[in-house]
């Protein structure tokens, strides 16, 4: 956050509606004005590099006699290079109340506005990744690794030398001339699509109408899923996806077998073998506890298609529910039942039908299809 002298000289201790801008890589936006007077998401928006010029002028800058059309430049010139040599396409734009100090250069308010950014992020990169065909999604540019891994090779002997240089093909940010383009209200059409409707009723509100515990689940289950996604390495990627789903479902005490169950009951078996949900979990165990790397890059994507499955049902069953413990506890009666159903007749079978409070099916997500082809090839 770029403030001038002139602003803080003059600041009282009252608080104003602020805004705390974070670079976006991965999305634009394509409307010609921004929206800051009336946000398209309540409590933050979406705003272009291109929209910079126009709310830096709303600070007056150039008001001052002598450095005011240099302080007004020279702003405009920071804020659109504001991560240096880091592509970026927009800023995720995040109001709130507070006032600028010297003495506290990142107050409470800042904070909240960062932590904000995070949930939000994730929910943009869930979406278009789950969206994409080929793996595209978007990211804050503070959570983005670089990603070119670059190897050079001498045979002195021989005289030879070879060079490569790649990075990862599997989920990516594009590069700054092929971002995923859209306008506020196309974004808003996207995110509110049924697949995804109940996430972004969980994390699009400043304010969740969920209780506690699921909300605070689904938040920190979608941050940690789209930091795994944005990660380099296929290991870290599917330690990270696992975690999400602990997240979701088990406590720490609890054993794998806990969570494969809960996992079965949440999402059904169909989905559980499509996803190798053995490999996915028997690898992470392997990487944990004895540094065993995974080398197949196809683990790692069914273990992020298996959490982010495991997020968008769960997030469509959380609001039936008074807590985390409660769906949990469901969770578990599904799955005996699902164990007992075979030594029950038609009349009771039915009822434990009746009695499950959502439908198992496999969350169609394209991207899995297509880079599983070419990872084949």
């Amino acid at each position: 956050m770029v403030n001038s002298k002139k602003e803080i000289s003059n600041n009282t201790n009252k608080n104003h509606p602020c805004w705390v801008l974070f670079p976006l890589r991965g999305l634009d936006i394509t409307d010609e004005q921004h929206d800051l007077f009336q946000p398209a998401f309540g409590d933050f928006t979406v705003v272009s590099k291109n929209h910079i010029r126009q709310i830096i002028k709303l600070l007056n800058l150039s008001k001052d006699p002598v450095h005011g059309e240099q302080n007004e430049h020279d702003t405009i010139y920071m804020v659109e290079n504001a991560t240096f040599r880091e592509d970026f396409h927009s800023f995720i734009a995040v109001r709130r109340r507070g006032n600028f100090s010297i003495k506290n250069p990142m107050p409470k308010w800042v904070k909240d506005a960062k932590a904000r950014s995070y949930q939000i992020a994730a929910l943009f990169t869930l979406v278009l990744l789950a969206e994409s065909a080929s793996g595209e999604t978007c990211g804050l540019v503070e959570q983005l690794h670089k990603q070119t891994q670059s190897t050079i090779m001498f045979d002195i002997d021989n005289g030879e030398f070879m060079f490569q240089s790649g990075g990862r093909y599997h989920l990516r940010i594009q590069p700054l001339h092929e971002a995923i383009i859209l306008s506020l209200n196309e974004l808003k059409q996207t995110l509110y699509k049924a697949q995804y409707q109940h996430l972004t009723n969980a994390l699009l509100p400043q304010r969740s109408l969920l209780p506690k515990s699921l909300s605070r689940a689904i938040t920190q289950a979608a941050v940690r899923l789209s930091d795994a996604i944005h990660s380099v390495t296929p290991s870290s990627q599917l330690l990270g996806a696992v975690t999400a789903m602990e997240i979701l479902l088990a406590s720490q005490s609890e054993k794998y077998e806990s969570l494969t169950n809960r996992l079965s009951a949440l999402l059904g078996n169909e989905s559980l073998i499509q996803h190798d949900v053995e490999t996915v979990l028997q690898s992470r165990h392997l990487y944990v506890h004895q540094g065993q790397e995974i080398e197949e890059i196809e683990i790692s994507l069914k273990a992020v298609g298996l959490a982010l499955s495991s997020l968008l049902h769960y997030a469509k069953i959380a609001p039936l529910f008074s807590g985390k413990d409660e769906l949990v506890n469901y969770l578990d009666f599904i799955h005996s039942g699902d164990n007992l159903s075979a030594h029950w007749d038609e009349v009771q079978q039915r009822t434990f039908h009746d009695l499950q409070e959502h439908e198992r099916k496999t969350v169609e997500l394209p991207f899995l299809e297509s880079l599983s082809k070419v990872i084949l090839m």
